[in-house]
């Protein structure tokens, strides 16, 4: 069986999340040809190869990736020439069906002499109808209206060599096909006492799973989140927590191309489905204080779960409830993973510094339990009142993004190292003495002993 390699892209700072599911998958693979090797991992995407039968698992079980994509050719391309002839040459009319429209998405270029994104589309979009019209005896190539098909290609520039990929998922693959519900203008409800407006500005299921995994949820530990919204991150907890593939709903460009298999997608989609845990038992809850987000979200939660093998009584909550009044409902902590109004798209900034400062009752309110937060705000920790044991920076789209977690306990192994950290740091200031100490002037601190950031917020 033919091996290809494929491009996992994910959001900014989920690469090692992304790359170890892909590691995972090698204990669902049924042979050697369809295990997975990871090539390479870094800035938003995973190199991977693996077959065809690992092609659709990957597409169908990913919970991080935002698009695969297969790589057509590659090669050294210092200057147009070699970009035209590595494009002129590549063996496409076995990936493609005749008649079918081409295009070139997006093109990225990293130190290589290349740099004109529209000449580099223009020169790669000449050399693929070239190629193509060649093997397939056309004077020139349809338009999308009459073509047999539209597909979409890519080129990667780092060090004068070029990568030449093609768009197997179509849609991007944090669109799973259950949040199709959308509010017009009329359906939209008044402001809530937050202030902050209902938008619909939700959170990338891509990215949601991603905050879940970072944050070490496992679903032994109940799970809350106070700003539910649409019900992505409580949903996507769920597909986790039932060993659920996310993508199983949905349908793939692939599956119009001449490698493609319908016997053998409808094989991995079986083995996906039998692997689901229906009697899985976990705690999930969702809240907000708008009616019409929980009524959406609790549609949501209906179009994820239609026709799966599972228990409704053990599905996520939602209910509406002001996030001051949340407490919380178990005996043994647990984790609260949320995505609170950025003031972008939802409210204005100064709105969402107000929110966030009224978070602060979560500590007591939920005493021992984990909290991990989203937000764009670099200045989170400052209007919370603490400051965050750990921060990652994830991206959302084109937003920058941080990832802010508060340890409970929840995390024995956290806990102690943030107490040996804590130990080992005063042993420092009280014993160390560096070299030059008389040569060198204390530093000044705040009176008040707050630590002031770069951008000027405190904590």
């Amino acid at each position: 069986m033919e091996t290809y390699t494929l491009a996992a892209h994910c959001a900014l700072g989920a690469e090692k999340i992304c790359a170890n599911e892909i590691r995972k998958l090698n204990q669902s693979a049924g042979s050697a040809e369809d295990t997975y090797t990871i090539i390479e991992s870094n800035w938003g995407r995973v190199l991977f190869s693996t077959g065809l039968c690992g092609i659709y698992r990957a597409l169908y079980a990913l919970r991080t990736a935002d698009r695969i994509l297969l790589r057509a050719a590659a090669a050294p391309a210092p200057d147009f020439d070699a970009l035209f002839d590595m494009a002129r040459n590549a063996a496409l009319e076995h990936l493609l069906p005749k008649n079918s429209a081409v295009s070139i998405g997006k093109v990225r270029t990293k130190s290589s002499a290349l740099a004109a994104q529209t000449s580099i589309q223009s020169v790669t979009h000449k050399a693929i109808a070239e190629n193509l019209c060649g093997a397939w005896g056309l004077r020139r190539l349809p338009d999308a209206a009459g073509a047999a098909g539209s597909f979409e290609f890519r080129v990667y520039l780092e060090k004068d060599t070029a990568e030449l990929y093609l768009d197997i998922c179509g849609e991007p693959l944090y669109k799973r096909g259950y949040r199709s519900i959308r509010f017009t203008e009329q359906e939209k409800p008044p402001r809530s006492a937050t202030g902050i407006d209902f938008a619909d500005a939700p959170l990338r299921e891509t990215t949601a799973a991603a905050l879940l995994l970072l944050s070490n949820w496992r679903r032994k530990y109940p799970l809350y989140d106070p700003f539910c919204g649409s019900g992505v991150i409580a949903i996507e907890a769920a597909y986790f927590a039932c060993n659920i593939a996310p993508n199983l709903r949905r349908s793939f460009t692939l599956e119009s191309m001449p490698i493609a298999d319908a016997a053998l997608a409808a094989k991995v989609r079986d083995e996906l489905i039998a692997a689901v845990c229906p009697d899985a038992e976990f705690s999930i809850q969702g809240s907000d204080s708008n009616a019409a987000a929980v009524s959406q979200a609790k549609r949501n939660l209906n179009a994820a779960f239609e026709g799966l093998p599972l228990n409704p009584a053990g599905l996520p909550l939602f209910n509406t409830l002001e996030m001051e009044y949340a407490k919380s409902y178990r005996d043994t902590p647990g984790f609260i993973v949320t995505n609170p109004p950025w003031g972008k798209r939802q409210g204005t900034q100064q709105e969402a510094e107000e929110n966030y400062a009224r978070m602060s009752v979560l500590r007591d309110n939920f005493p021992g339990w984990k909290i991990a937060v989203i937000t764009s705000h670099p200045g989170f920790e400052s209007f919370f009142g603490r400051k965050a044991d750990s921060c990652a920076a994830l991206t959302n789209g084109a937003l920058e993004t941080f990832v802010y977690q508060f340890e409970g306990n929840t995390n024995e192994s956290g806990v102690q190292k943030s107490k040996f950290r804590a130990r080992m740091s005063a042993v420092a200031r009280t014993e160390r003495t560096p070299r030059n100490a008389a040569q060198t002037p204390p530093v000044p601190q705040p009176e008040n002993g707050r630590r002031v950031s770069k951008k000027g917020y405190t904590w």
